[in-house]
């Protein structure tokens, strides 16, 4: 935690080798690290539980430079994001990134969509699965940090790297996408 998380010095204690601040530091974070990553891999605990590993080595690792410009989480996250990518690329995985999210895309569709407006919802919602693996890899990712994790654009610009307008833009146009996609299949499914 930083001194935004209410424990300034952790991240400087980490970068000293004390294995208390190391330990305080995975106990803290791990669950919800965990969570994220184990979503974003398929529910693939193994790859999950080895990802997560190595999410918390590059921390240890590369606490020194930890500047404190971000909360620990959101620092964390970010190398999250970019081991879970790491791990895609190396599979050839990229158009499968972030996979099957039965939970995750009733959320999404929940905010996007009047409830009042679905008859069928299980129809809609492995519909917005498919729709979810084939858009590209940042609309995704800003869709399920924005509606499933629930970050503020602020966040998800760091974690991606990113300016805040710019993640605005990206958060608009593939909420856009999302939208006209299941308005184009409600209109397929109205008789003619």
């Amino acid at each position: 935690m930083d001194s935004n998380d209410g424990n300034p010095g952790l991240i400087d204690r980490v970068a000293k080798g004390d294995s208390e601040a190391i330990a305080e530091l995975y106990t803290s974070y791990v669950d919800s690290i965990y969570r994220s990553v184990f979503n974003q891999v398929d529910g693939n605990q193994q790859v999950a539980q080895d990802i997560v590993q190595d999410i918390f080595v590059v921390a240890i690792e590369s606490a020194k430079s930890y500047q404190g410009r971000s909360a620990v989480y959101t620092w964390l996250y970010s190398i999250a994001h970019k081991k879970v990518a790491d791990y895609y690329r190396k599979k050839k995985l990229d158009r499968k990134y972030f996979g099957q999210y039965q939970r995750d895309s009733e959320q999404i569709l929940e905010t996007l969509i009047d409830p009042v407006d679905l008859e069928s919802a299980s129809l809609v919602k492995t519909y917005l699965q498919q729709l979810l693996q084939r858009m590209p890899l940042h609309y995704r990712q800003v869709l399920l940090l924005k509606y499933i994790d629930k970050m503020p654009v602020v966040e998800i610009a760091v974690i991606m790297g990113k300016s805040v307008k710019s993640i605005e833009g990206i958060l608009s146009r593939a909420r856009e996408e999302l939208k006209m996609s299941l308005s184009e299949m409600e209109d397929a499914r109205k008789p003619v």
